[in-house]
């Protein structure tokens, strides 16, 4: 499903849907869906700082979620590749997207 996210429109009293509905009206075949929030594009959070920080830390539980699996690996080399090769990844592209106001306070609970 596409989405649509504009801003300016979320400080509207409607949040957009008279304009949304124009725009639909304007071009009646399109398959967008308005969004409140924020949307992701390959893999990226686009939208408010809320919703930004919100898939962040949902990654982070995914992260976290993962590492207990680890624990049956009893060679310590292939355990430090997972780790190094496959957990931390799952973040770095994160990292690398977003600025340091969104993804700082979720480095500093992996850290912990």
């Amino acid at each position: 499903d596409s989405q649509a996210y504009v801003r300016a429109w979320v400080t509207l009293e409607d949040k957009g849907a008279a304009r949304w509905e124009t725009a639909q009206t304007s071009v009646p075949n399109t398959r967008f869906k308005l969004s409140q929030e924020g949307f992701m594009v390959v893999g990226i959070p686009l939208g408010s700082v809320e919703f930004q920080r919100e898939q962040v830390e949902a990654r982070l539980q995914g992260v976290l979620k993962a590492l207990p699996k680890l624990r049956i690996l009893t060679d310590g080399r292939i355990h430090y590749q997972m780790l190094s090769c496959c957990l931390s990844r799952r973040l770095h592209y994160l990292m690398r997207c977003l600025p340091p106001s969104v993804t700082l306070p979720v480095a500093r609970k992996l850290d912990q």
